[in-house]
């Protein structure tokens, strides 16, 4: 992967359940560090140790898993029934609708 990031026919390297011991030996061993790790969080593995690592080293997490298979009746989840009224009804980043946001998006293709 290296290679292939080195000439150019890849943009960044990922990977997949490498945990902080794992982590830890990639980054310290590889040229390239991974751009992103994807592992198990959710509420009830929140990956607070590895995420704490990850963030060290320039790698970001992305989650597999988040609504943890809706065990420990994850969807009845106090926390997440206050999160439910945070709703506000519309995107905090730009509004799919706005036509002038669709060209925009045009512009930069």
């Amino acid at each position: 992967m290296e290679e292939a990031y080195k000439a150019g026919k890849v943009r960044a390297i990922g990977v997949s359940n490498f945990y902080p011991d794992r982590y830890l030996d990639l980054v310290h061993f590889a040229e390239i560090k991974p751009a992103v790790n994807q592992v198990e969080t959710h509420l009830f593995q929140q990956q607070k140790i590895a995420k704490e690592y990850m963030i060290k080293n320039g790698t970001q997490i992305m989650s597999w898993e988040p609504f943890a298979e809706g065990k420990n009746d994850y969807f009845n989840t106090p926390a997440l029934k206050e999160l439910e009224a945070l709703d506000g009804g519309q995107s905090l980043f730009f509004s799919h609708y706005d036509p002038q946001t669709v060209e925009w998006f045009m512009s930069i293709v």
